[in-house]
Formats: C-alpha cells, sequence, structure tokens
C-alpha cells in the first residue's frame, strides 16, 4: 500500500503526512518513506516515542487526534503543502480495562479523525485550484477486522475498523477527483 501511495513521479520533494507514525507499523511506514528519494515524512502523534531513536531527523508535530477537528487538519495541510500522500496508521490503545469513555476516545482517534482530516483536505484542495491530474493519494491503515471478527480485539476494535471501512467508501464517493482514498 505505501508503494501505492508513493507512486507519483519524482519530479519535486513532496511531503508525505503520517498521522500515529511514533511506532509500530506507522515507524516501519516512516523508516520506508524516508528511504524513497523525492519523499520526506512528516509525523503527527501525541508524542515522539521511538522518533528520536531514526539514524535519521524527521519532522515531527505534536497532535493529538483526541482533540483535533476539520480546523488543525486544514492547518496541518497549509503548513506542510505541497504534499502527494496522507497516511493514517492511528489507534488509540485502550488502557486501562472497559469503560465508555475509552470506547469514546478510540473512535475519536479511529474515525472521528480521519472524516474530519477527509473535510479539510477537501475544502483544502478545492481552495488550492488543484486539477484531477494533481490529486492527493490517502491511505488508511485498516484491519481484516473491517469486514469481519476475531477473538483478539474487544467490540469497540472492529466496531471502529467496521466504521473505517465505511468513511473510505464514503470519501471516496465524494472525492470530486481531488484525491483518491483506500483502504
Amino acid at each position: 500500500m505505501v508503494t501505492l501511495l508513493l507512486s507519483l513521479s519524482c519530479h519535486e520533494m513532496t511531503n508525505v503526512l503520517i498521522f500515529g507514525g511514533s511506532k509500530g507499523l506507522g515507524l516501519e511506514i516512516v523508516k520506508h518513506i524516508h528511504n524513497q528519494t523525492c519523499h520526506k515524512p512528516i509525523v503527527f502523534s501525541r508524542n515522539k516515542n521511538m522518533l528520536d531513536q531514526l539514524p535519521f531527523r524527521i519532522t515531527h508535530e505534536i497532535a493529538d487526534l483526541l482533540t483535533c477537528v476539520e480546523g488543525d487538519f486544514y492547518s496541518y495541510y497549509e503548513t506542510h503543502w505541497p504534499f502527494s500522500s496522507i497516511i493514517f496508521s492511528q489507534r488509540y490503545r485502550l488502557i486501562g480495562g472497559e469503560s465508555t469513555e475509552l470506547y469514546r476516545k478510540e473512535y475519536l482517534v479511529m474515525v472521528a479523525s480521519i472524516a474530519y482530516a477527509m473535510q479539510a483536505l477537501k475544502r483544502f484542495l478545492l481552495n488550492k485550484g488543484i486539477k484531477d491530474v494533481d490529486f492527493v493519494k490517502v491511505g488508511v491503515i485498516g484491519s481484516s477486522y473491517a469486514k469481519s471478527c476475531g477473538y483478539d480485539q474487544n467490540w469497540s476494535y472492529h466496531v471502529c475498523k467496521g466504521a473505517q471501512y465505511t468513511i473510505v467508501k464514503y470519501f471516496s464517493l465524494h472525492s470530486e477527483g481531488l484525491y483518491n482514498i483506500n483502504l
């Protein structure tokens, strides 16, 4: 998927915005993108986690997806334009048992943040006058649990992954040729 998102020709250096790239799969994506000669990874996360241990410097912005709204994402897009791709690799990890508040936080991070980001992206690209040929590629790191269930995750994880799948379909349908979004 990352290769697909970076398949734009390398006429100039472009930024790749990664939400949730400070550890785990997101960090591996950052490393992969760094190795691409014409792409600069920019990581948005609550903290740096493993980023300080990388053998190269990385641009990092503090972004708590629990509280980010459409205007925050619009501001990120303005600050880091031009960008060719956006990758969502975030996950709110339920810590401390199960509660309604923890489930709400997981939904805000894994689902609502993507919706806010996509609404901001569409508005940003329309304001920039981006044409069909210049569309931005968006990838949401999903799970096979978007369409099925397993024993190793709780119900809120499955619900959020299913919602991500539906959000990708929704924003794909409403892209107006400005971006391409995949799960």
